[in-house]
């Protein structure tokens, strides 16, 4: 009885320290893997766009990674813009 909360303690401990080494730097390699891929910037990316409006409407868009970032930021500017223009009214003659 006494065993099992002492095995308990020292089984977390054990994995901490690194047992299980392979695993962890075929995780590392996977990693770096999807660090090399994400920095291709003609990598082909395609996304799933649905449809203003619509639950059940959707586009699958291919661009590569220049073209999606580059959408990004025109889609950011145009916020931008559109949040600090100021409206003026006119009096209504």
């Amino acid at each position: 009885m006494y065993k099992l909360p002492f095995l308990a303690g020292i089984v977390p401990l054990v994995l901490a320290a690194g047992i299980g080494g392979p695993a962890a730097a075929a995780e590392s390699a996977q990693d770096r893997d999807a660090i090399v891929a994400a920095s291709d910037p003609e990598r082909m990316i395609c996304r799933r766009v649905e449809e203003t409006g619509s639950r059940l409407k959707a586009q699958r868009v291919c661009m590569t990674r220049t073209q999606w970032d580059e959408q990004r930021r025109q889609n950011r500017m145009s916020i931008e813009r559109g949040q600090t223009q100021t409206r003026v009214e006119t009096p209504e003659g």
